[in-house]
């Protein structure tokens, strides 16, 4: 026998609470996670101590499940004592009951009680992306279940969960078969035992008799419990028998009766607990029914009708969900269809302007119930709407649990982490748009799918149609090749993290700056890369020359600053340009933008806008030949020198720079992960892009003195 594990209570307690005996003797009878019957996690541990040092637990199941992250916590208390854990699988062990089950050292169950297993499911509202989330979520709650059974049955993790796809429902024998229980015993007498109300479970008709679902008023007359061997015959008597765990197990066939290990008394007092908590759970039902009413704003009679009727908690909040789906179902008005947003959608932006109007990033909405609310009081609201009470916590308490996923206790995932990703989203898009940029002026904006090189063409020009006589053939045109530049997106981002302490603190300032500065850095550095590679004047893969060359006539001779004659000068340049290959068609290129730094500004204005080609001898009448020569006049503090002074074309037709993100993402994208080492939360802001030089005659530069 294993060693009895020493805990730290040595109290004696009469088991009121949890149903637990002093003898050793737990019921789990009842939904898993249940505060109110203390069928929750912290209630069982604290109720299992309180019997001080034990050799043997007994755990007996009728429960047809509950909440996954409470019944971990369960199993895993139980895996870990050095008391020798046995189970008994009453009635039925459903769902999360089931994993619990399989805690015993030895697992035991009546020829005519169920176990289920199926896969988690869970009720969850908003939109795509939030329900690819919850999705994702349950297929690791799924492996986290699947390890529990493949430990105890030595299955393939596949076999198991096909058997979770088909909600599958094992006799004693089947689950004998499978690996699941240890051995069968003879039936237990149940007329005093109240069995889970399987209407939230999902149980089929025909099997709800084998369930021993049956009338309260329904008598009978049923054997004591007594081990069975695990080859099990058809002999109505149950003659073949084997001894208690803590004996031995070992079988006997010579006939003797069946060994009692549970009596009439214990029977009676079983009874007594589980109607006390049959009675808190028909409150818990009731309070729970009309705080869901509440929250949809049903009218309160909706909530009188489910409890009048006896609807099962789990089966009236599917009720209470469709008839809010009803009320807010989509609008069709003369074919215009329009979607309501949803109540959980509705809420959450309630508290997203409600924090952003805090730091004047939205209009103060009078109307908004959560005017107002500070960070930690959000917080505390979304853990309360979730299902999870804050009663008696302290703010460092609720604030972290809020801050989880999936808090403990919840059935669907907080809401306060995506509040806050949509705070912090919109704060750095705030920073990223105000943030004076000029890049886009000059250059041409493109998208690539991933991060290897992607080649940037140039391609040839057909030249002119050619002549075809009265008696002649038309012939085939045969493109020319093109010219190839390489481009490529690099990684770029930094990572903002918001820990409870800032919750606390409620330091709506701090978050607002981060967010805001990361914006704007992340679009500072779009033009940062431009103007850099732009002034290293980079080598052109094409022809082994740099961008700017006297070879590719764009480069003026010698540097002088911009007059009229230059400008002009430059433009002519810009049309001798001439396509790739052979036929070296001329592009007749045309300046649209004209880059300058800052100190050329006013005197680029003056050059473009001039009427006449000189102010100082007006009665010449002779007009500004350059007048309005581009559509617009482009400076920057970002170019190291002075007096260089660029033409560029419309990048859209003749780009010289190309920008290009990664797949369509064009602004920063806001990810958000736990971080289990600060109990808070991180945020990555990225923004995968690149700047390539992908051809030069789009431009001219003058050097400037």
């Amino acid at each position: 026998m294993a060693k009895a594990k020493k805990l730290k209570a040595k109290i004696s307690t009469t088991g009121i609470k949890c149903s637990i005996s002093p003898e050793g003797e737990l019921l789990i009878y009842g939904f898993v996670g249940d505060d109110w019957d203390e069928l929750d996690a912290k209630s069982v541990m604290s109720q299992v101590q309180s019997l001080g040092t034990i050799d043997k637990l007994d755990v007996h199941i009728n429960s047809g499940g509950g909440y996954v992250f409470e019944g971990l916590a369960i199993y895993n208390f139980l895996v870990g004592l050095e008391a020798q854990v046995n189970v008994y699988i009453d009635g039925i062990a459903a769902s999360m009951a089931s994993a619990i089950a399989m805690a015993g050292d030895n697992v035991f169950m009546p020829e005519n009680a169920i176990m289920m297993i199926h896969n988690p499911w869970d009720v969850s509202i908003g939109d795509a992306e939030s329900l690819r989330k919850d999705a994702d979520t349950l297929d690791k709650v799924k492996n986290s279940l699947i390890t529990i059974y493949r430990d105890r049955t030595g299955m393939d993790e596949s076999e198991i969960s096909a058997l979770m796809d088909d909600e599958t429902y094992l006799t004693a024998q089947e689950a004998l078969d499978y690996g699941f229980i240890d051995a069968i015993i003879a039936p237990v007498p149940d007329d005093n035992l109240t069995q889970p109300d399987m209407a939230a479970y999902h149980v089929p008709e025909r099997l709800k008799a084998v369930a021993g679902l049956r009338p309260d008023n329904a008598s009978t007359s049923g054997k004591k419990r007594a081990f069975v061997g695990t080859s099990t015959t058809e002999d109505d008597d149950m003659t073949k028998s084997v001894k208690k765990p803590d004996e031995g197990n070992t079988a006997s066939a010579t006939g003797e009766q069946p060994t009692a290990v549970t009596n009439e008394a214990d029977i009676r007092d079983a009874a007594e607990k589980a109607a006390k908590a049959a009675t808190r759970a028909e409150r818990t039902r009731q309070t729970e029914i009309r705080k869901a009413v509440r929250a949809a704003k049903l009218p309160e009679s909706y909530a009188d009708d489910l409890i009048e009727n006896e609807i099962p908690l789990d089966a009236a909040r599917e009720k209470i969900i469709n008839k809010w789906a009803d009320e807010e179902q989509t609008d069709i008005q003369q074919g215009d269809v329009r979607g309501g947003a949803d109540s959980r959608d509705k809420q959450r932006e309630a508290f997203v302007n409600a924090t952003l109007s805090r730091v004047a990033m939205a209009d103060e909405d009078r109307g908004n119930p959560y005017r107002g609310f500070r960070l930690s009081e959000i917080a505390r609201a979304c853990l309360e709407n979730s299902g999870v009470s804050t009663s008696g916590q302290l703010p460092e308490e609720y604030i972290r649990s809020a801050m989880q996923f999936m808090p403990r206790g919840a059935q669907t995932t907080s809401d306060f982490p995506v509040i806050l990703e949509n705070v912090l989203h919109r704060m750095v898009l705030r920073g990223f748009t105000a943030q004076a940029v000029t890049w886009s002026n000059i250059c041409k904006t493109g998208d690539v799918t991933d991060f290897r090189d992607w080649k940037r063409l140039v391609p040839g020009m057909l030249g002119n149609m050619d002549t075809v006589s009265e008696a002649g053939e038309y012939k085939n045109k045969i493109f020319p090749d093109a010219e190839a530049e390489p481009i490529s997106v690099t990684r770029r981002g930094n990572i903002l993290e918001v820990t409870p302490e800032i919750i606390i603190n409620d330091d709506l300032g701090l978050i607002s700056e981060m967010a805001n500065e990361l914006g704007m850095v992340g679009s500072r550095s779009i033009d940062r890369a431009v103007y850099t590679l732009l002034e290293a004047n980079p080598v052109l893969t094409k022809d082994s020359t740099t961008l700017f060359h006297a070879d590719h006539g764009n480069l003026a001779a010698s540097g002088a600053a911009p007059t009229i004659a230059l400008i002009d000068s430059a433009a002519v340049a810009m049309s001798k340009q001439k396509a790739p290959g052979e036929d070296a068609e001329l592009l007749d290129i045309e300046p649209d933008v004209a880059l300058v730094p800052r100190e050329l500004r006013g005197t680029m204005i003056e050059l473009i806008n001039a009427e006449y080609n000189d102010d100082s001898q007006r009665r010449q009448n002779k007009p500004n030949r350059v007048r309005g020569i581009v559509s617009n006049i482009t400076s920057t503090g970002r170019l190291a020198s002075a007096t260089a002074w660029y033409l560029f074309a419309n990048p859209s037709i003749n780009p010289v720079i190309e920008v290009v993100f990664l797949n369509g993402q064009r602004e920063p994208r806001v990810t958000q992960e736990e971080n289990f080492r600060t109990s808070g939360i991180a945020w990555k802001v990225e923004l995968p892009f690149g700047v390539g030089a992908i051809d030069y005659r789009g431009v001219y530069k003058n050097p400037g003195v």
